[in-house]
Parts: C-alpha cells; structure tokens; sequence
C-alpha cells in the first residue's frame, strides 16, 4: 500500500493523470486509511481531472462540456478531501479557485472567507477575498481585504 501511495504522488506531480487517477481509485479502496489520508488521495485524484484552456483558437463545444463535467468533479474530491479533513487548507483554497476559474466568484468568495475562519493569521486567504472583491466590482472592501493581507500585522493577530 506505501508503494502505491508513493506511486500515486509521484504519477500526480509528472503529470501522468491517467495512472495517477487509477492508483488514486485504488487506494481509496483500501481499508484502514487515515481520514486525513484519505483526505490527500482525493486532493490528489481532483488534480488529475483535466480542463482545456483556450490559448490559441475558442473550445470547441466538447471541450467545454468536458471542462464542466471535470470541474465538478474536482469540487466533488476536494469537498470529499474536506470532509476527511476539515482544516486541510489546500483544498478550501483549490476550489475557491475551481468557483473563480469558472466565472462563479461568489462561490469562490465564500470559499476564501471559510479559509480566513479556519486560519485569520494567513495573509495569503485575505489576499484571496481582495481579488474576488476586486472582480466583483467591490473596490473598497477589496482595499480593506487586501491591507489585511499585506500588513504584517495579519501575522501576529
């Protein structure tokens, strides 16, 4: 079981989604797994879930269906990941930005406020809220947000 942890880690980080994805699949079946293990896998799996970016030329129709479908999908494992693990910063802040990517900034503005709930000392989550404030069109809660996240203050509070 280490050795396919190990594996699945390794496959993640190279960008070999495909085998990663599966070796995730398998040690979700284990028995016996720590919640916040089992937290990791699906952090780890919602990674291999693949969304096409237009660099060149419009997404097809296909594309961004397929984008929709694998963005739900990565909500679902860091919600799982949550679930096993309610202080794992990592994946609060990924679907914040999973929300914001898709446009759905109120989303992701909720997302970033549980963050500072969970962590008020990490300037980081306040830097989170000022951009969603900041397109939402929000200019002065965002100023608020964003002194909060760059004073060093925010360290010591």
């Amino acid at each position: 079981m280490a050795a396919c942890y190990r594996g699945a880690s390794t496959m993640c980080k190279n960008g070999s989604f495909k085998e990663s994805f599966e070796s995730c699949n398998l040690l979700l079946e284990q028995k016996g797994l720590s919640k916040i293990r089992r937290g990791e896998i699906y952090r780890w799996r919602a990674g291999t879930y693949k969304i096409s970016q237009a660099l060149a030329a419009p997404l097809t129709k296909a594309q961004i269906k397929k984008n929709a479908t694998n963005y739900r999908k990565k909500i679902e494992d860091y919600g799982k990941a949550i679930d096993n693990n309610p202080k794992d910063f990592t994946s609060y802040n990924l679907i914040a930005y999973v929300y914001s990517f898709q446009g759905k900034k109120k989303k992701a503005l909720v997302e970033f406020r549980k963050l500072i709930g969970l962590d008020s000392k990490n300037p980081d989550h306040y830097r989170g809220v000022a951009t969603i404030l900041d397109n939402l069109n929000r200019n002065d809660e965002a100023v608020v947000m964003y002194k909060k996240g760059n004073s060093p203050a925010s360290f010591f509070t």
